[in-house]
């Protein structure tokens, strides 16, 4: 039968299904079968570590190639799903493991359940046995574990289901399903021929080792060393490696005392070879405990050396559980046989099924004479789980002893005997002076032995000077730990490397992910010290963090391998306070804690470690000479530290920086000696890698691809200090991963569009986020494109800056008006933001997300916020807003005001209704009695409430008059030439405020200003000891206000409204032709010309009586009597520079008002330089302008421009988006 099945990615299911493979069999002769024949199929989410378990038991009974793991079976290249369906159909066995969580889905569409595939194709196979194991007591589902799957409850309803499978019985359990798969499915075990061994006496000892007659007659008389080697050899259980390994620990070994369960202490081999060889001693099995680092496997081999190679009343075998227990069990005459055994809670038996290992050892064992079993004190949840007795019948009592730690006397005697103080040693007064500066964590056997390597590797001490050894200067603690853990983790190393370790899944780099998992339990110790005030981990929580932190280690691991101990009552702590608050510092130190949160007076060892591996991380890369100047602690209680955190205070203390500066600041002038860019580009590549890896460092091979990227050489990059190379490991760091976070932001910062890159940054992993907080949000404010928008008051124009500006732009192929260089001016720009937030600066926001208001940096210093035209629904928190004293929330319907979210500051709410009713402002006017509330910020502004009036409009006769000049070719009112329109009607004065109002208070029509957050006002700027007017982009500005951004009054109800775009100008055209029936619309330019120069009651004509121009402007030759421009306004105020009331000056002949000055006046026609040129030889006939262009004409000049602008022939041309304080509008309309 071929199943066939669409393709799957097995890790998106959360499937596994087991191949299992024996490792490390070096020492058993084996035959193993080929086929597969059994197939475990389970969801990785339900019963992962169980499924793992039984993997390892049927590996060790059916061998390689006899059972299905796919990660280990498929190989690279292969096809997945081929090779597994391949397997599927060769097996004979199907084992379905079910928990209480166990549910098929039913396949439907594109949803693919392997699980359920396996099912449906085994049960339809009558060659395949298929048995479904309940996990831990789980009863058989029922029907609603098979939605709409009637074909599985068919098939399995006459299916008997395995017996359960216990994770507290597991061994028992397995030895029973072993034995069924082996009977009933005839399932060939593996063939296993143990290996022999002898237990040691003396004469074993002579007799294997083929000694010389003269050495069997000095026997007694040889070198412990040596003696030691003879018998270890003679077991023939260890490899020379071990074995020179063991002696070696021997030789450096200390008296170690032991307390029994009375209390009483003694020393640990001078009491047990009198206990072991007392015949009259009728305990059997003893038990061994001491913590991590105290010393278990060296006792018991200086026992069994001390035992075996003099004549006693019983042989001895000192045996390693991670061996072949087979050739202890068929060891003969076990009667007369002492058994040491090392480290049970090292084996995967162990650690699976404690009380199931341990029943199986002491059923084997019971036969020997003497039976010592070591085991770390913590491997036991808690002293009542510690073993009593054994299991087996009859039970035999447990003798417990307890190893004890070093006295003061022992530790300086060690110092002496591998240092002797003779004549100079300076070895010996460094390790004394270590000693002196550790407490007593030296008299942990663990520790002691470290001396050696701290002076061998004295040159790690980088303040150490030798002459000032005994005033305790010069070697900091940071250094003495670091060494001691290192060394820690290379011992464990190479312990599982020694003892070839195949019952555990370890990591292939096991030192790493010791330190990774010391690093771990001590964060959760540390979160478990704020919830609980409690320093140390329960035992039903250490089993659950290997799932939640991701470790490659399981509990049991976390119990056995690290630096835990597990104390009488059953929690587990640190073996040491100080190693506890050593990872603190670690984790301080790489951001895994945050700094500012941390409780330093708490822990002050923590805080001393912190302090110095700051110092130390710095000097490492600085020379010699730096460190001589420098003695650790300097830079503790300078005011950098306290400002700027203890880590970024010490590195600008030791970089000269002493002026107060913000975080980001600070890394800007940290990384200011960067003189070329290949050198940033180099390191923001290197920091990329390191915060999306989420590594600390970076290899050798990886830092050399990223150098050659930009053909540098990775010595350039170390001659900066936040740079460093490790020359144990030879990877490649900053000296604080805080420079790396910084150069990934700050790169996206420089960036003029990093939408992308920053929508695809992972923030969520920068460890040192909160010292970039304002920097963060900045950047996830600028990667919501279109759905955010904050824009701030820009500066004044000046034509020097808008140059180079233009020219920036112009390079880089863009477009480069002054109405585009002010809305890149307004778009806030992070390098000035925060400089630009000043006591009368707006802030303008345009989102349709409430939420991303939070995100608002430096929101405590914002004091004019424009919300206004957002949509926003429900309540808005503005509390960080800490300053804020005027909040505009116009055009938000479904808004609803809390008082409690707004800070005490607020003053001024811009509201109008008209735009939408806002829930709440009278719960608002309750709980702020001072605060106004008004639609533009002025308390008295009333055109929102004015009735509608039409306009008035002023019929123009058609007819032909000359438009244009001959007198410059490259002009855009070259050539002259003749213009033919039909009769319409003009606007007598321009649109106005009040009549705009009324447009807006019947539609609630949103201007682009409003729109957008922000328009173009006029601005008076100090020049050259005197005051000019300028313009700036003002945010929050809009037609309610005057040309300066400040509130309009009632009293400029009749002046022109302004800050309209051409678009808004359409759209107050149309409602007024809906609301009347009449057309209205934006005059052509050549109608508004033609109008200007007064229609056919201009004055002048031509020989063939076309109309001409008479006047220079509208009606008149002196600007003075029709127009408003800016030298009108000599004499005046500088406020009173500003749009006028129309009508307030002469008409032109026609009647119309205005139509030089005051305001440039929006047409319909697109603007084209050339436009004229078509009718060079033809007539233009009702001329509706060119088809598109760079910007709508405006005509008509304003009131601060100069006269020649207010001509009535000089064109102008703008965006059609722009709202500017001197742009409206007028009216025109087709003649009937």
């Amino acid at each position: 039968m071929v199943f066939y099945a669409p393709k799957l990615d097995f890790r998106q299911e959360n499937i596994l299904f087991l191949y299992i493979e024996v490792k490390g069999l070096n020492q058993l002769n084996m035959t193993e079968p080929k086929p597969t024949r059994i197939f475990i199929s389970y969801r990785r989410t339900d019963t992962n570590l169980v499924a793992e378990n039984i993997y390892l038991h049927l590996r060790e009974a059916f061998g390689r190639g006899t059972v299905f793991k796919d990660n280990d079976t498929i190989k690279p290249g292969d096809y997945w799903e081929k090779t597994l369906l391949t397997h599927l159909e060769q097996a004979t066995v199907i084992l379905v493991l079910i928990d209480q969580n166990f549910q098929l889905k039913a396949p439907n569409g594109s949803e693919v359940d392997w699980i359920h595939r396996e099912l449906t194709y085994s049960l339809q196979s009558e060659t395949k046995r298929v048995i479904h194991i309940l996990i831990d007591r789980t009863e058989m589902p029922g029907p609603e574990a098979f939605p709409r799957i009637d074909r599985i409850q068919k098939l399995l309803s006459g299916r008997q289901a395995y017996r359960t499978i216990r994770s507290d019985s597991m061994r028992t359990d397995m030895r029973s399903l072993i034995e069924y798969l082996s009977q009933a499915a005839d399932i060939p075990r593996l063939a296993i021929e143990a290996k022999t061994i002898q237990a040691v006496n003396p004469k074993r000892i002579i007799k294997a080792n083929r000694l010389n007659w003269w050495q069997r007659l000095l026997f007694p008389f040889l070198r412990e060393t040596k003696k030691h080697q003879l018998a270890l050899e003679t077991l023939d259980l260890f490899a020379h490696n071990e074995i020179t390994y063991m002696c070696t620990e021997l030789q450096d070994y200390l008296n170690l005392q032991v307390k029994d369960s009375h209390g009483k202490i003694q020393d640990f081999v001078t009491s047990f070879l009198t206990l072991l060889d007392d015949r009259k001693n009728d305990q059997r099995f003893y038990l061994l405990l001491g913590e991590t680092g105290s010393g278990k496997s060296t006792a018991l081999a200086k026992l069994f050396t001390r035992y075996a190679t003099k004549k006693r009343h019983f042989d001895i075998v000192f045996f390693k559980f991670q061996q072949d227990l087979q050739s202890i069990y068929q060891l003969t005459d076990q009667k007369n046989i002492i058994l040491l055994l090392d480290g049970i809670d090292d084996t995967g038996d162990a650690l699976r099924d404690p009380d199931g290992f341990f029943t199986e050892v002491e059923e084997h064992t019971k036969g020997f004479a003497r039976v010592v079993i070591s085991c770390r004190t913590q491997f036991f949840v808690n002293q009542a789980a510690e073993r009593s007795h054994t299991y087996t019948h009859p039970a035999n009592p447990y003798q417990k002893y307890y190893l004890q730690f070093l006295d003061k006397d022992t530790v300086r005697s060690q110092i002496s005997r591998v240092f002797p103080p003779l004549s100079e040693n300076d070895n010996y007064r460094l390790a004394y002076a270590i000693v002196n500066q550790s407490g007593d964590h030296f008299t942990r056997p663990l520790l002691l032995p470290y001396l050696k390597d701290m002076v061998a590797q004295a040159d790690r001490f980088l303040f150490l000077d030798p002459d000032s050894l005994d005033k305790r200067v010069g070697v900091t603690a940071f250094e003495i730990y670091e060494i001691i853990i290192r060394e820690w983790i290379f011992r464990e190393r190479k312990r599982v490397e020694r003892v070839g370790d195949t019952s555990r899944s370890h990591p292939h780099d096991y030192g790493r992910e010791l330190w990774r998992t010391s690093k771990a339990i001590a964060r959760y110790v540390y979160l478990q010290e704020g919830k609980a005030g409690a320093p140390y981990i329960f035992y039903v929580d250490l089993r659950r963090l290997p799932q939640q932190l991701e470790l490659n280690l399981d509990e049991v691991h976390l119990r056995t391998d690290s630096l835990l101990h597990r104390n009488e009552a059953g929690y587990y702590r640190f073996a040491h306070r100080t190693f506890k608050e050593f990872f603190y510092a670690v984790l301080l130190y790489e951001g895994r804690i945050a700094e500012r949160d941390f409780p330093f007076d708490q822990y002050e060892e923590a805080a001393r470690f912190y302090r110095e591996m700051c110092e130390i991380r710095y000097f490492r890369a600085q020379p010699h000479t730096r460190r001589r100047r420098y003695r650790p602690g300097e830079a503790a209680n300078t005011p950098l530290v306290q400002n700027l955190g203890i880590a970024l205070g010490t590195f600008a203390f030791l970089e000269n920086i002493r002026s107060g500066v913000t975080i980001f600041q600070l890394f800007r002038r940290f990384t200011s000696a960067i003189s070329q860019q290949e050198h940033y580009d180099a390191f923001v590549d290197a920091a990329e890698y390191l915060v999306k890896q989420e590594k600390v460092s970076i290899a050798e091979n990886r830092m050399i691809e990223i150098c050659e990227t930009y053909e540098l050489h990775t010595a350039e990059l170390l001659t900066y200090f936040f740079f460093s190379h490790d020359p144990v490991d030879g990877a490649f760091q900053f000296i604080h991963l805080s420079f790396a976070e910084f150069f990934c932001l700050d790169e996206m910062l420089r960036e003029t569009d990093a939408v992308e890159m920053v929508r695809h940054f992972p923030f969520d992993q920068l460890r040192f986020r909160q010292l970039f907080i304002s920097e963060i949000k900045w950047l996830r404010l600028q990667s919501s494109g279109h759905s955010f928008s904050l824009r701030m008051d820009g500066a004044p124009f000046t034509n020097e800056h808008f140059q180079a500006w233009q020219q920036k732009k112009e390079a880089q192929g863009a477009v480069a008006t002054y109405f585009d260089y002010y809305s890149d001016q307004v778009q806030a720009d992070y390098a000035d933001y925060a400089g630009r937030l000043g006591k009368n600066t707006w802030i303008s926001v345009r989102t349709q997300e409430a939420g991303l208001l939070t995100e608002i940096p430096f929101a405590e210093r914002v004091r004019h916020l424009d919300l206004a035209h957002n949509g926003f629904q429900g309540p808005i928190d503005l509390r960080s807003f800490q300053q804020l004293e005027t909040l505009a929330i116009s055009g938000n319907p479904g808004l609803e005001l809390t008082a409690s979210f707004f800070p005490d500051s607020l003053k001024q709410l811009i509201y109008s209704s008209h735009y939408g009713v806002i829930k709440g402002i009278e719960e608002m006017k309750t709980s702020f009695p001072k605060l106004t509330i008004s639609p533009n910020g002025n308390k008295a502004y009333t055109l929102l409430t004015t009735p509608f009036t039409a306009p008035e409009m002023v019929h123009v006769a058609g007819g032909k008059f000359w438009r244009g000049s001959h007198d410059d070719p490259d002009s855009d009112e070259f050539p002259r030439h003749l213009v033919a329109l039909s009769d319409f009607k003009m606007g007598r004065y321009p649109v106005t405020r009040q009549e705009f109002a009324r447009f807006v208070r019947e539609t609630g029509y949103t201007t682009t200003a409003e729109c957008e957050g922000w328009a173009i006002a006029a601005v008076w700027i100090a020049h050259n000891n005197k005051s000019t007017l300028s313009h700036f982009p003002k945010a929050g500005s809009h037609w309610m206000q005057d040309a300066y951004g400040h509130p309009m009054s009632g009293d400029q109800a009749r002046h022109p409204v302004i800050q309209v775009s051409w678009h808004d100008a359409q759209a107050y055209c149309r409602w007024l032709s809906a609301k009347t029936g009449k057309n209205y619309r934006l005059p052509t330019e050549a109608e508004w010309e033609y109008a200007a120069i007064g229609g056919q009651y201009s004055g002048c004509r031509d020989d063939q009586g076309q109309v001409l121009s008479c006047y220079t402007y509208a009606g008149s030759d002196d600007l003075d009597k029709v127009g408003w421009y800016f030298h009108k306004f000599e004499g005046r105020a500088n406020s009173l520079y500003r749009p006028q009331q129309v009508g307030g000056l002469q008409p032109n002949q026609l009647g119309i008002f205005d139509l030089s000055g005051n305001v440039w006046e929006w047409c319909r026609d697109w603007y084209a330089k050339d436009y004229y040129r078509r009718f060079e030889n033809q007539v233009a006939a009702n001329p509706q302008g060119a088809e598109s262009g760079d910007g709508r004409v405006l005509r008509g000049g304003s009131w601060d421009y100069f006269e020649d602008y207010c001509q009535v022939s000089i064109r102008n041309r703008i965006n059609p988006n722009v709202r500017d304080y001197r742009n409206g509008f007028r009216l025109a309309q087709d003649s009937l």
